[in-house]
């Protein structure tokens, strides 16, 4: 088995030789760190990953789910439109997800695409608590700006660096305001 293994190494290098390609000027393949995309089932293809954020009785007048009809890519996006005004003035309306493992200390980059019709408050960010208070807070947001209502997907983004002491960190995406938005390819992503 030994000699085996040595004579396949002498082809190998062999091989490499006759190509003119010495081993140290192989290219090397870098791979992301396996924890720097951080979002589950980003791309809503799956029914899991994802906690719905709703009032109680938000069926009577909204529609929050994974759907089929219109996808930016795959073909699932998240889909929510509130129909009438709710009971709960600025609840949320969509989902979030817990990131885990926490990014502490590091640069982050989130974002997605998003489709909005009719005249929403759209709501996708990150909610981040602080082990520390910082001028009486604990308790942070960052949103990504708004997308205009013209029926189309766009691509939105914003980079965060998160302090050392971030106890939790949320992604949250819905609306709060009669309309409807789509979101897909969701992500979070740590860029240093």
């Amino acid at each position: 088995m030994y000699a085996l293994a040595r004579i396949l190494a002498l082809v190998l290098f062999g091989a490499i030789g006759l190509t003119g390609c010495a081993p140290s000027k192989l290219p090397l393949a870098r791979k992301a760190p396996p924890d720097s995309y951080r979002v589950y089932n980003g791309s809503f293809e799956q029914d899991t990953g994802w906690t719905r954020s709703a009032p109680m009785g938000f069926s009577e007048y909204a529609v929050l789910r994974f759907d089929d009809r219109d996808a930016r890519s795959g073909r699932r996006s998240a889909y929510v439109a509130i129909r009438r005004h709710p009971r709960v003035p600025q609840a949320l309306h969509g989902w979030t997800q817990k990131i885990r493992p926490l990014p502490r200390g590091r640069t982050i980059r989130f974002g997605g695409w998003v489709k909005v019709t009719g005249a929403p408050h759209v709501q996708f960010g990150i909610e981040y608590e602080r082990r520390q208070a910082v001028k009486g807070r604990t308790l942070f947001s960052v949103e990504l700006p708004p997308v205009p209502a013209d029926g189309r997907y766009h691509f939105v983004q914003q980079q965060v660096p998160l302090p050392e002491d971030v106890e939790e960190l949320v992604l949250y995406l819905g609306i709060t305001r009669i309309g409807a938005a789509r979101f897909d390819d969701v992500f979070l992503k740590v860029v240093d």
